[in-house]
C-alpha cells in the first residue's frame, strides 16, 4: 500500500512532514523539500538542538519516494509525493491506527533552522480523519499579569501549552530590587514531554546573539550556550 501527500505553504521555504511515533524529531523518517536544491528526498532526523540541519539524507538506495515534485509559484511552495507504508527500516505508516506526524518549515529555501514546526495525528480508519494544522500556528496569548511579589515566591509563565516557566528573583539584603546589586534569578522549565529543553535570554528576541541555557537529557547536563549563528559553531 501506498500513500499520496501534498504540502501547500503560503510562502518560499523548505518543507517537510515526518513519521515519528513519539511526535519527536528525533528518531523520525522525514521526507524534506528543498527548493534551493530542487529535491524531494527522504532524511532521518537526528533531533540535535546544537545541529543547524538536524537532518541525515538516507542512502540513495532507499530513495523510494514516487512521483515526488517541488514547485514554487505566486509565493506559495507545493511538495507532492507517494511513499509505500511499510518500507524496511523505516517508521511504518498503520493503515488502521493512529499515526503521529511531524512537520516543519524553514525560513528560507536553503536547509536550515525550521521558522515553525508542530505534530498531528492521522487515523486511517476513522471515517472522517484529523485535518493537520495549519503551518502557521495562531501566537500564543499574553500572559496574565501576575499579582505575587516574585521575591518571594516562584512565579509562573506559561510559554506554550505544556511548557511551563517557574521563576523568582532573590534580591540580597544590602540592595534594594531597582539597583539589584547581586540579585539572583532561579529558574524551573516543566515540558509535558520528554526532550531537550532551553531558555535564552536575548536583548533583541533573535536567537543569534543570545545567552541559552539548555538541558539534555541524553548527556544529563545542563550549561549556558552562546548562540553567535544558526550553525555547530555558532553555538558555543
Amino acid at each position: 500500500c501506498t500513500i499520496s501527500m501534498e504540502l501547500i505553504y503560503d510562502g518560499e521555504a523548505w518543507v517537510g512532514i515526518g513519521i515519528s511515533p513519539t511526535g519527536l524529531m528525533e528518531g523520525a523518517n522525514t521526507i524534506l523539500g528543498v527548493p534551493a536544491y530542487g529535491i524531494v528526498k527522504k532524511f532521518n532526523s537526528t533531533g540535535d538542538p546544537t545541529k543547524q540541519v538536524p537532518f541525515a539524507m538516507m542512502n540513495e538506495t532507499l530513495q523510494t519516494l514516487m512521483n515526488a515534485s517541488l514547485t514554487q509559484a505566486d509565493g506559495k511552495t507545493v511538495v507532492s509525493f507517494s511513499k509505500y507504508l511499510n518500507e524496511e527500516g523505516e517508521n511504518e505508516i498503520l493503515s488502521k491506527g493512529e499515526n503521529t506526524f511531524i512537520w516543519a518549515v524553514g525560513t528560507g529555501n536553503e536547509p536550515g533552522y525550521h521558522a515553525a514546526r508542530g505534530e498531528f495525528t492521522l487515523d486511517f480508519t476513522a471515517t472522517a480523519a484529523a485535518p493537520p494544522p495549519a503551518l502557521e500556528p495562531p501566537p500564543a496569548p499574553e500572559p496574565a499579569l501576575s499579582t505575587k511579589d516574585c521575591t518571594k515566591e516562584f512565579c509562573e509563565n506559561q510559554l506554550s501549552p505544556g511548557y511551563l516557566l517557574r521563576y523568582q528573583i532573590s534580591v540580597p539584603t544590602d540592595t534594594t530590587l531597582d539597583v539589584c546589586d547581586g540579585c539572583t534569578i532561579s529558574m524551573e522549565l516543566i515540558y509535558d514531554g520528554e526532550a531537550w529543553v532551553s531558555v535564552a535570554f536575548s536583548t533583541d528576541g533573535a536567537m543569534v546573539g543570545g545567552e541559552a541555557v539548555i538541558g539534555m537529557p541524553g548527556a544529563g547536563t545542563v550549561q549556558k550556550y552562546m548562540m553567535d549563528a544558526k550553525s555547530d559553531d555558532g553555538v558555543q
